[in-house]
């Protein structure tokens, strides 16, 4: 089977070749593939997903664009998004070089770090000012949970890089190594942190709330990621997911942003179909509303997403 990322270097190829509009639209959506528009389950890391819909949900996210896509989809009256303070680009800092060797000098011995310098790593990807805020945005999580009172099923949704974690990438062979620990003592910033965020969770957990993680790291798609969150994520909280919206894209193939999604990865997750339904032919550029029509998501496409996901449903609530 022709991979991805084979389909979109062959298809820029041919948009080279041909530079009329109508050949651009033709071949943007030849590259669509309809199995990336079905409905989806959520990866289970703790407990059984659930048959019904989610009445309410909280989102946070550091990458502007990733809030926009979700609120183009979600009803902002059931799914607030909250925009996290963290640099909008960063670039690798040396392990030898501050602020990353003064924050690694705080969890030394740390089985993560030694086997990414033997994999050869000199450097990572560190946020020190950035990410998810135990305290600012730690606030806004628990007002949050009292506003929605009696309002189940409730879940509350995180982005992984610069979110929950520190830095802006994950070794994945080191992750399959090391104790889970250690690489979670790393990426979410030392001890401290680590345990305010679970705090948090526990918070959740009391609640009955769910916590699903929302990313487009590729590493989501690893046994080993599953069992760094539920190693995150304390007993308390029943119910532990991770959705991967990374393979999810839109417009034109020539944009890197186009790749990852959020709001449709929702939309597509049957959990979400009553609060994340929004037309898929809409979507966010330059912070401005734009219509793309069939560009994005060919209307017939749209009506056969919409009636597997009511029939997927129904099978669901047979089996049970």
């Amino acid at each position: 089977m022709q991979r991805q990322s084979d389909r979109i270097e062959s298809t820029i190829r041919d948009m080279a070749a041909e530079s009329t509009q109508e050949n651009i639209n033709r071949l943007a959506n030849e590259l669509l593939n309809p199995n990336d528009f079905q409905p989806r389950d959520m990866q289970v890391v703790r407990g059984v997903a659930r048959e019904e819909e989610y009445a309410a949900a909280i989102f946070f996210d550091n990458d502007a664009r990733y809030i926009s896509d979700v609120k183009e989809f979600c009803l902002e009256s059931a799914f607030k998004s909250v925009k996290v303070d963290a640099a909008e680009q960063i670039s690798e800092i040396p392990f030898g070089s501050n602020p990353l060797r003064a924050f690694i000098k705080t969890i030394m011995p740390n089985a993560y770090v030694a086997r990414m310098k033997l994999h050869g790593y000199r450097g990572d990807l560190y946020d020190d000012a950035g990410a998810f805020n135990v305290a600012k945005d730690g606030t806004i999580l628990t007002d949050w949970i009292g506003s929605i009172s009696g309002r189940r099923p409730a879940a509350a949704l995180f982005d992984w890089d610069q979110t929950l974690s520190k830095f802006g990438m994950i070794d994945t062979v080191a992750l399959r190594a090391v104790n889970k620990e250690d690489v979670l003592l790393y990426l979410l910033g030392g001890p401290a942190r680590l345990a305010g965020i679970r705090a948090l969770f526990r918070q959740l957990g009391s609640a009955g709330i769910d916590v699903i993680i929302l990313t487009n790291n590729g590493a989501a798609e690893e046994k080993s990621y599953l069992e760094l969150i539920n190693t995150l994520v304390p007993a308390e909280v029943e119910r532990v997911f991770v959705i991967y919206s990374g393979k999810i894209y839109y417009g034109d193939p020539r944009d890197r942003a186009s790749y990852g999604h959020k709001g449709m990865a929702l939309s597509l997750t049957p959990q979400f179909e009553s609060i994340c339904s929004g037309d898929a032919n809409t979507i966010t550029e330059g912070g401005r509303r734009r219509k793309r029509g069939g560009r994005f998501l060919p209307k017939n496409k749209r009506r056969q997403t919409r009636r597997n996901r009511r029939k997927q449903r129904g099978k669901s609530r047979r089996k049970h």
